[in-house]
């Protein structure tokens, strides 16, 4: 039966190959935009990075793990971060708060501490708020970067990721872990620009 169709069409003329061709070729263009367009933008990442002209937008991108809470800040900063802690239970609930030290960065100090009890009871289908403090500072310190002798912080070059777990002892849950991006300045800073739009 193939074979008859095949003869059939090759009868009338029609040419079946250039047929099929002319089926596809709408979907051929679209996967050739589609696979240039990601080319383009996986293969373009290194020159937008990289533009001597425009900011660094690699050093903006930060890699952070599998965090529960995630905190971006930059050097210099104090952030407060509160935290509920709901009891769904209808009876009273101890908690206890603990709060682990922050992994190293390199040339960045990262400090926090919970500024409310860290001991306290909830009450049945009540919560609970705790803050977070969060202190970030150069290891440095304070540097003179200019010849009028003002100081300014020093600023770190990439994103920064430290990392800390806060447990609620009390509650059936994992350790909450919690992540600090430290950004550069230069990261979505405002932009002032000098030419006159009217002229």
């Amino acid at each position: 039966m193939k074979s008859a169709t095949i003869v059939r069409n090759q009868a009338s003329g029609l040419d079946v190959g250039q047929m099929l061709r002319d089926a596809i070729r709408p979907w051929s263009k679209a996967y050739d935009s589609w696979r240039s367009e990601l080319e383009r933008s996986v293969g373009g990442t290194q020159s937008e990075c990289c533009d001597r002209c425009g900011p660094d937008t690699c050093s903006c991108r930060c890699c952070v793990a599998d965090s529960d809470l995630l905190v971006e800040t930059r050097v210099g900063e104090r952030r407060v971060v509160p935290i509920t802690i709901e009891n769904h239970w209808r009876r009273e609930r101890p908690i206890e708060l603990e709060l682990s030290s922050w992994t190293n960065v390199e040339g960045v100090t990262v400090g926090g501490q919970l500024t409310t009890p860290t001991s306290f009871t909830i009450p049945p289908c009540g919560e609970e708020r705790a803050i977070l403090v969060i202190q970030i500072a150069s290891a440095a310190g304070l540097a003179t970067n200019n010849n009028e002798g003002n100081d300014r912080l020093t600023d770190v070059k990439d994103c920064q990721v430290a990392y800390a777990d806060l447990r609620v002892k009390g509650c059936d849950i994992r350790p909450i872990r919690i992540a600090v991006a430290i950004l550069p300045r230069s990261c979505d800073d405002y932009i002032v620009d000098c030419r006159c739009g009217c002229c």
